[in-house]
């Protein structure tokens, strides 16, 4: 038997402690406490280093404290206990003998985690007038208890490398050198359980299925030191002689076995038993799926292994509702049968709708989409499957208005549920009724041209744009928690080209990648961070030719595939696609003829439309805070957000004189942008309610000025000069001036 690291503080210790807990109370007033006296703090005190937080500590003790809110004491929380999302302080009485009992608590704390010797006392202050008492824990951890020695030891006695054959013995050499790196450190419960584990892992994972491992310590109180034996039988070395499927009813347990990284005959290991349970549950089949080796057989050479499952329902039918500042509300439907035909193929029917209902911008992003999808898994190997899935998708955005049919065929390689790489090729049809603007790339010229221009480019413009791509990419990250990671990253790197057969409009290659990574600050606190980058190959067919708009026009074409900047999940600041080069989206309003007006044209611009560019490079620092009082589903989180969009082909550029109306103006939309702002943040099941405010560090011309402005302006010959920023009247006593450095974010789900 395990025994344990030290001698647990025995009951007389707690009789000794109320026994002086009299003199204790003369000596500090406590006389004047009653059954009302409520704990108003308890905080503490360290004489020489703190191992652990405070909070930590406060776990293990009984009594508990008056909660302050945001930073601020109970009193507080009390005044602003009638908002429904507030409790009251509560109740935290206050005993003399529970607070003695507290005191050896922490001591066993202590104890348990490699601390022979800690001194733990209490000092009181109590407030007779508001009846409330301070307690402060005065902690003298002492030196810790540290590991000395390492031995490996069969039940016998003997060396453990004694029962392993020589082929093994120097792989269990380099084994036992990584442990004894450990020597030294704190020796505590758990790290005595992680000495076990790891040793009964090794052994384990070289086929002995009936290993086991018991450890002992040796404490040399004086010296703060302990020797740890790991006794270690390992029984004989086996092989699967069967695995039994228990619990399968219309799934076909050869479909379970097939996702076994083991065959029968194959020699036993413990990893690669848990690596199949993982897989199978990853089938989406199952509710519960355990992977064990039955104790009611014979150690032996053989061993058998068992599956138990139990089968979740086939057909499941989901639905999520949604929020996003530049689409307004969102809905999305699913049906799925998760073992079609058997074999556990996965048939999945979505739709997807952006309704654009109460969107917060003039032009909300409008999408519907259908799609059917199958899913075969154990595609010749258990990590393959193949999908194939038609769309058909219809889009009203800043873009274009556009219908689009197509399909895509999908290689997946899943090592992992982060650990992926993917093969796809895509083939889609897509008729353009009309682009939103067909302004020139080239706005380094700092120039608005005629604007009327593009409405004689939609006859070029409009109507199909066809591609077929092949598209490789892959996801590789570790995460504690995939849906509120604290610490961890995600790679995910991309590359697609355009295929001129069997039909296309547009040749092109694409390179993307993002980097994400949280890293813990605290116990509460948290970094996040993100680099996004990517860049536009145009080859082939997408080449401008010599013609004063081809330039205009192939861009325009790629208008689905270019880089924007700006939004939610980006650079936060400016609205989506609106960072960098942009201009206003001209609409013509025609007025037909009447008896008494002939028919009229005006132009008008309620928006910018984001031209995109090329090249992208974004980055994204963001700390995430609690909301105190409002529990740990609530957050916070400030940030610093920067990203460049420009396009650096000089055949995309015209060569056009600059327009004599912007010299001296702001207008770079190549440059770096940064925005800074903060946020609020909800945790719910199906991601967080995040609100965030974002404020642009250094707007050009265009983002400050409203794109009604800027046009009239040009029409009436005015110069560009005299425009000036918006500003928003607050109830008529105020204004914000350059009010639209300011920009407004809403989402439900995750951003990254």
């Amino acid at each position: 038997m395990r025994r344990r690291l030290v001698s647990l503080l025995s009951f007389s210790c707690l009789l000794v402690a109320l026994a002086w807990a009299d003199a204790a109370i003369a000596q500090t007033s406590l006389f004047l406490i009653n059954e009302q006296t409520q704990v108003r703090s308890i905080r503490f005190k360290f004489a020489d280093g703190q191992t652990f937080e405070g909070a930590l500590l406060k776990e293990q003790i009984a009594l508990t404290e008056q909660p302050g809110l945001w930073g601020f004491g109970p009193g507080f929380r009390k005044r602003l206990s009638w908002i429904p999302t507030i409790n009251d302080v509560g109740v935290h009485p206050f005993s003399p003998v529970e607070m003695q009992k507290d005191v050896v608590r922490l001591r066993r704390f202590y104890n348990r985690n490699g601390f022979l010797q800690p001194e733990i006392d209490w000092l009181t202050d109590l407030d007779t007038t508001k009846n409330t008492i301070k307690i402060l824990f005065t902690v003298d951890e002492g030196p810790p208890l540290l590991l000395d020695d390492l031995v490996f030891q069969d039940s016998t006695g003997r060396p453990a490398v004694a029962q392993f054959p020589a082929s093994l013995r120097d792989d269990w050499d380099a084994f036992r050198d990584r442990i004894a790196l450990q020597q030294g450190q704190r020796l505590d419960e758990f790290r005595l359980l992680q000495l076990e584990d790891a040793a009964l892992g090794w052994v384990r994972d070289r086929g002995y299925a009936f290993a086991r491992v018991d450890a002992e310590s040796e404490v040399d109180s004086l010296a703060n030191r302990a020797d740890v034996i790991i006794r270690l039988d390992a029984g004989p070395r086996a092989r699967i002689s069967e695995i039994e499927v228990e619990g399968s009813e219309s799934v076909s347990p050869n479909v379970v076995r097939r996702e076994l990284p083991f065959r029968e005959g194959d020699r036993f290991s413990y990893s690669k038993l848990v690596e199949g349970q993982r897989e199978v549950f990853g089938l989406n089949l199952f509710q519960i799926a355990l992977a064990d080796v039955p104790e009611d057989q014979p150690a032996d050479s053989s061993v058998v292994v068992r599956l138990r499952v139990r089968e979740g329902a086939p057909r499941i039918v989901s639905g999520s509702i949604g929020y996003l500042s530049e689409a307004g509300a969102t809905t999305q439907a699913q049906w799925t049968h998760r073992n079609f035909f058997g074999g556990a193929r996965t048939f999945t029917a979505s739709a997807v709708a952006n309704s654009g209902l109460g969107a917060i911008v003039a032009e909300p992003q409008r999408l519907y989409r259908g799609s059917v999808s199958l899913r075969q898994p154990y595609f010749f190997n258990r990590r393959v499957a193949l999908l194939g899935s038609p769309f058909a998708e219809y889009r009203d955005d800043d873009r274009n208005e556009s219908t689009t049919y197509g399909g895509t065929a999908t290689l997946l390689y899943e090592l992992e549920q982060l650990k992926t790489a993917s093969l796809q090729y895509g083939i889609e049809l897509r008729d353009v009724k009309e682009y939103r603007t067909a302004s020139t790339a080239n706005l380094d010229l700092s120039t608005i041209r005629d604007f009327a221009r593009q409405d004689s480019l939609q006859d070029v413009l409009a109507g199909r744009v066809d591609r077929s791509t092949l598209t490789l990419s892959g996801t590789y990250g570790e995460l504690d928690d995939e849906l509120s990671p604290r610490k961890g990253f995600i790679l995910r790197p991309s590359a697609e080209v355009a295929l001129p057969f069997p039909i296309t409009s547009i040749e092109y290659g694409r390179l993307g990648a993002t980097a994400t990574g949280f890293f813990p600050l605290g116990s509460s606190i948290g970094l996040y961070g993100r680099i996004n980058g990517g860049k536009l190959f145009p080859f082939g067919t997408s080449i401008p030719g010599d013609g004063p708009d081809d330039a205009l026009i192939e861009f325009v074409r790629l208008r689905n595939v270019v880089f924007l900047g700006g939004g939610t999940g980006d650079v936060r600041g400016w609205g989506t696609g609106l960072l960098g080069p942009k201009v206003p989206d001209v609409q013509q309003n025609i007025t037909e003829a009447t008896d008494t007006a002939p028919a009229d044209t005006t132009l008008s611009a309620s928006r910018y439309v984001g031209i995109g560019g090329l090249t992208k490079v974004t980055a994204t620092a963001e700390i995430r805070l609690p909301f105190p009082g409002f529990g740990s589903n609530f957050g916070t989180f400030v940030f610093v957000d920067a990203g460049r969009v420009w396009t650096d082909d000089d055949r995309f550029f015209i060569d056009e004189e600059p327009d004599p109306r912007f010299a001296g103006l702001d207008i770079n939309p190549d440059r770096i942008f940064y925005s800074t702002g903060a946020g609020l943040e909800f945790a719910t099941p199906v991601g967080a309610i995040r609100f965030s405010v974002g404020y642009k560090l250094n707007p050009d011309y265009f983002d400050l000025r409203s794109p009604q402005d800027v046009l009239a302006a040009i029409q009436n010959d005015t110069p560009l000069s005299e425009v000036e920023p918006k500003e928003i009247s607050v109830l008529g006593l105020f204004s914000i001036p350059e009010s639209n450095r300011i920009h407004l974010h809403f989402s439900i789900g995750q951003t990254f």
